[in-house]
């Protein structure tokens, strides 16, 4: 996935802003991907596989809602 790759830079940055923090880039996406919570594809696309997506999403989560998918 490219924003994988361009946006965390294959797992090297935490957040797409490079900072310990997400910035508006990072809320947008999660807001993306959290608003189809609970059909099969979000669950396929973003629990279902391991990696750099999954592991932002569970970053995102945690500073967003204040929860864990774990």
């Amino acid at each position: 996935m490219t924003w994988e790759k361009e946006g965390l830079d294959n797992g090297n940055k935490s957040y797409s802003s490079g900072l310990e923090q997400p910035n508006l880039g990072d809320i947008s996406m999660f807001g993306v991907m959290h608003s189809v919570s609970g059909l099969s594809a979000h669950d396929e696309v973003i629990l279902g596989r391991d990696g750099i997506a999954s592991d932002w999403y569970r970053r995102m989560e945690a500073e967003v809602i204040g929860t864990s998918t774990k």
